[in-house]
């Protein structure tokens, strides 16, 4: 949008227009270029960006070459979320398994038979275009945190979606996996899969917090 558009509709008092026009923008910008490889190194390095300090290595830094039954994965694992990536890492240092004393990944995995498709870009395109933005507030312990996205009557913190979901993200409808005997929200692509915990919360904070729906 053009300084001139926006300065005429400042004056003319059309704010709340404005703001739509704006948040749009926001939008259209967030949902272009989905499914970059580079997106997603990027966001690797990030993963561990916010981690505890206290934290053991194994939820420090990613582990290379997990076999599980469908393939050879690298995982990245924390408190709140997993994610299971067929790329390479590339040069960010690596959990030492030599000894095999990672994380029993398939015990973790565990998907309902609820399956639906999801552009999960479009939630957080959404998202963005309400003011998120990936900020430690948004992902860690603390209960800062403003962005949510509700799903199958839970609540997932947008930030953790983000952090997760940006590591397998091809660009493309992912298959999402969740039920209410299984609180976890799964995500596959064709790059992988992670999975994110949901998020208790009162009803005197959901008003204070932004939620993301699907049809909303």
């Amino acid at each position: 949008m053009q300084n001139t558009k926006i300065l005429e509709m400042i004056n003319n008092g059309q704010t709340e227009e404005l703001k739509k026009l704006i948040q749009d923008e926001i939008y259209k910008d967030s949902m272009r270029d989905n499914g970059n490889a580079k997106k997603r190194y990027a966001a690797m390095k990030r993963y561990f960006k916010y981690a505890s300090v206290n934290n053991t290595a194994e939820k420090s830094m990613p582990c290379k070459d997990i076999a599980l039954d469908d393939g050879i994965y690298n995982c990245f694992l924390d408190d709140y979320s997993f994610v299971l990536s067929t790329e390479d890492i590339g040069e960010i240092p690596a959990y030492d398994n030599s000894n095999n004393s990672y994380f029993d990944l398939k015990e973790l995995i565990n998907y309902p038979p609820d399956m639906e498709k999801i552009d999960i870009n479009g939630i957080l395109a959404k998202a963005k275009s309400k003011g998120y933005k990936y900020k430690k507030s948004e992902i860690g312990e603390e209960n800062s945190f403003q962005y949510l996205f509700y799903y199958k009557e839970r609540f997932y913190k947008v930030g953790i979606l983000d952090q997760a979901f940006s590591i397998i993200n091809d660009g493309e409808e992912s298959e999402v996996y969740c039920s209410r005997e299984t609180p976890i929200l799964y995500m596959k692509t064709s790059i992988g899969m992670c999975a994110i915990l949901p998020v208790n919360i009162s009803e005197n904070n959901k008003v204070e917090r932004t939620i993301i729906r699907i049809n909303a």
